[in-house]
């Protein structure tokens, strides 16, 4: 990198000045390279790997600046390493779907019972329409339920801000929480404690639900988004 910056100096001054420079994907490289480890030195954490995933992108761009240059001299030459390049992808993604149970051979497995249907079904009989649960769950309950259930989160986050408010009235709501989810699970159930809100509890498979809250209403409205 330092090398980099010292062969193309004015370049580096002109970025510094936020002034116009001609795209070179190495100079692209090179300050991505610097700003990741700035990055690193500000925040303390050490080097990740989520930090390289940005270069995906410059290297796709790359590439596809080499195939460009490679189909002037020979487009048969071209279209074979475009075809490489695909098929890369291809037997990526297959061994995706095989790893998770979906494909085998070139068939299409029947799809597994997801987790969280035991958990729709509970929550359809019992005439329950709102639940908070976490980020990773809200959506999939109202994908699975066909929008019978609404997943909201019960983080203090702005996402889904309008979902937030309308579910907000409703008075009959429950919480979803994952038995791996230990921090939240003791936070809600600290927080019932301390609030004095009966409560009634139930265990699905991989999740425990709260629900049918009585207590203080500014308490049991404080459930919808306890977790910070």
């Amino acid at each position: 990198v330092i090398s980099l910056f010292i062969s193309r100096k004015e370049d580096v001054r002109r970025i510094i000045k936020f002034q116009k420079v001609s795209f070179q994907p190495v100079l692209l490289l090179g300050v991505f390279a610097a700003l990741v480890m700035l990055s690193v030195i500000v925040t303390q954490h050490g080097p990740v790997t989520r930090y390289l995933y940005p270069l995906f992108g410059v290297a796709a761009i790359c590439a596809a600046l080499a195939l460009d240059k490679l189909r002037r001299v020979s487009l048969l030459g071209c279209v074979f390493l475009t075809m490489a390049w695909v098929g890369f992808y291809m037997v990526t993604t297959y061994e995706m779907y095989k790893r998770a149970g979906v494909m085998s051979g070139v068939s299409v497995l029947q799809s597994r019972v997801n987790r969280l249907s035991p958990a729709v079904d509970f929550f359809k009989s019992n005439n329950i329409r709102t639940v908070y649960t976490g980020f990773m769950d809200s959506s999939s309950l109202t994908f699975l339920s066909g929008g019978e259930v609404v997943g909201v989160e019960y983080s203090k986050s702005v996402r889904g801000k309008k979902q937030k408010a309308r579910s907000a009235v409703d008075p009959r709501f429950a919480v979803l929480l994952a038995n791996g989810n230990k921090v939240d699970r003791e936070t809600f159930q600290n927080y019932l404690s301390e609030n004095g809100i009966d409560h009634r509890t139930d265990r699905l498979g991989s999740y425990l639900i709260l629900w049918n809250f009585k207590g203080e209403t500014g308490a049991v409205d404080g459930l919808r988004s306890l977790i910070g």
